[in-house]
């Protein structure tokens, strides 16, 4: 869970890495998670530590046959990150570290068999598993399937991509293990045995489908993954492919063709499509950015067509027409500021803003632009009438309402910007005859309006099962009403104010006092944190979600950090 972005630190790494986060790019997939090296070791140091998992540390592997044994205790164990500059092969290595216990054997190089005991403690397996697009096109496809998983981000999921047993092979010759030789062709008879009991200890790890998986051993009472429950609602886009890679950590300076190695920063990304979307054609992404900065060890980017054109704008549209309503009724209490305030500032009122009916809601809506989104609205309307006193007036209204909405790259505001104006004209023309000839006097009042208003959306936080949520500003608008002289006695109904600044001052009182009463925003928050309407993202349950911003292209990034402890971490 999370309140507003954070700052960033006065570290010119971490200044370097925020600036170096924006310029992600998502390269024609829908959204990417991206888990950091640290994270994932943070994840196992944690499982391994609990007391409720004392059993994930222990094993027990016998070879009846041989006579060969290994039993002992591990300590947590670590993972690296590993691909090439070209992708072409990437991967991880587990490295499995003994705390302690013993590799029992039999020695035969002397021609009669000989008990061997040795300590294992200090040991360090490293067990390397492909994930690339070749490796896995080799493989079971119900073994990719289960590798590529669509929406499954927990760490047992993680493991289990690192550890499957048919793309996991034991790597002796970067083993740490001593009282055996390593070297080609020295102690045989050891690796041998030692090879054995570690493929029938992945054998042992019978996990779910077909295949063995080796990360099933650091799970044990945990939770497998599965699918989200009534309390873990489904993600808003529900990702339907899945696709691995490793992206290595660049620092400042570094050209994106060098491997900076073991650090902590490199990132597993899972990228994924959304509904009917296919993969990319170029399926290897590029690095244009690193994938965390500061304390995040995690990030989700979704494509800004998913959540700022396919919801957030739908969802703020709902401002326009009460902005609509408003300027109708501002026109309304210009026009009659001395019973404005009588209605305290009600909107609901016959509306005078153009000769056509009031637009339905439904119909108005933001366009998308390269920026953000924007609504433009203009109507008017003439009438002309003569009174009994042969008097005939024309009434002109122009009304033009333009609201531009924009994202802020690197921030988690958005700006709703209103500018309206509306001109009221009203012409009366007398005519008269005198000696025979007729005489026509005309008289033309104005009442020029402007209102200017900024509204502020604030993407808040994201709850614990994933909900985005908002807190919105409405602000206050500033105001400028111009009526022009002799337009008093008319609307006003007093004979009494007879200056064009009386009559300015009451229209301009009356509409600013109602505007505070005016309601923009209820309806646009309701729909931005709907329980059935709200935004959710993937991976709720399983990550505690931060700090939700824009990237420089209005993707949207969100800080992701695992919940440790939670069911499959």
């Amino acid at each position: 869970m999370s309140t507003t972005s954070s700052s960033v630190s006065d570290d010119p790494d971490t200044k370097f890495d925020a600036a170096s986060r924006l310029k992600l790019e998502l390269q024609g997939y829908d959204q990417v998670i991206a888990i950091s090296q640290a994270a994932v070791d943070m994840c196992l140091q944690y499982r391994f530590t609990q007391p409720e998992n004392a059993n994930v540390s222990h094993f027990n592997v016998q070879d009846t046959v041989a006579g060969s044994s290994l039993v002992g205790v591990m300590n947590p164990p670590t993972v690296q990150l590993m691909t090439t500059p070209d992708n072409s092969y990437f991967g991880a290595t587990l490295y499995l570290n003994f705390q302690s216990g013993s590799f029992t054997y039999y020695d035969f190089s002397s021609g009669q068999p000989k008990p061997v005991n040795i300590s294992v403690a200090g040991w360090a397996i490293p067990i390397e598993v492909r994930f690339d697009p070749q490796e896995l096109s080799e493989v079971p496809p119900e073994v990719a399937q289960t590798v590529e998983n669509p929406g499954s981000y927990t760490i047992t999921q993680i493991i289990i991509d690192f550890t499957s047993a048919t793309l996991a092979t034991s790597v002796w010759s970067q083993s740490t293990i001593t009282g055996i030789n390593t070297s080609p062709g020295q102690d045989a008879d050891a690796k041998g045995m030692l090879g054995t009991l570690m493929a029938s200890y992945i054998q042992l790890l019978q996990g779910p489908g077909t295949h063995n998986i080796i990360g099933y051993a650091l799970t044990a009472g945990n939770s497998p993954p599965s699918s989200p429950t009534a309390a873990e609602p489904s993600p808003t886009l529900i990702p339907t492919s899945s696709h691995l890679q490793i992206m290595y950590y660049q620092p400042e300076g570094t050209p994106n063709t060098v491997n900076p190695g073991v650090s902590g920063n490199n990132a597993f990304l899972i990228k994924e499509m959304t509904g009917k979307d296919t993969v990319p054609t170029t399926e290897m992404m590029t690095w244009t950015g690193n994938w965390f900065e500061g304390d995040l060890n995690g990030t989700l980017l979704m494509a800004h067509a998913n959540v700022w054109t396919g919801y957030l704008l739908p969802q703020m549209a709902p401002y326009l027409p009460a902005m609509m309503t408003t300027m109708n009724a501002v026109l309304t209490w210009t026009l009659n500021p001395s019973a404005g305030t009588s209605a305290a500032g009600a909107t609901d009122v016959s509306w005078i803003l153009d000769s056509g009916s009031k637009p339905a809601a439904s119909s108005l809506s933001f366009s998308p632009t390269a920026t953000g989104g924007s609504f433009v609205w203009s109507g008017g309307n003439y009438t002309i009438a003569t009174s009994g006193f042969g008097i005939d007036t024309g009434i002109t209204t122009k009304s033009a309402i333009k609201t531009d909405v924009a994202w802020s790259a690197g921030s988690n505001a958005i700006t709703i910007h209103t500018k309206a104006t509306i001109t009221y004209t009203q012409t009366d023309s007398e005519t008269t005859v005198s000696d025979g000839i007729p005489y026509t006097s005309t008289q033309t009042y104005t009442d020029k309006i402007s209102v200017k208003w900024t509204t502020t959306v604030q993407l808040a936080s994201v709850t614990q099962t994933g909900q985005l949520t908002v807190s919105v500003d409405q602000g206050t608008p500033t105001c400028k009403i111009e009526i022009s002289s002799g337009w008093f006695p008319l609307f006003c109904g007093s004979e009494s104010m007879t200056t064009e600044t009386s009559v300015q001052e009451l229209a301009q009182s009356t509409v600013t006092t109602n505007l505070k009463s005016v309601d923009l925003i209820s309806a646009m928050v309701a729909g931005l944190n709907g329980q059935k309407t709200g935004f959710i993202f993937p991976g709720g349950g399983v990550f505690d979600m931060k700090d939700p911003q824009f990237s420089n292209n209005g993707d949207m990034l969100i800080g992701l950090s695992y919940r440790l402890g939670a069911p499959g971490n």
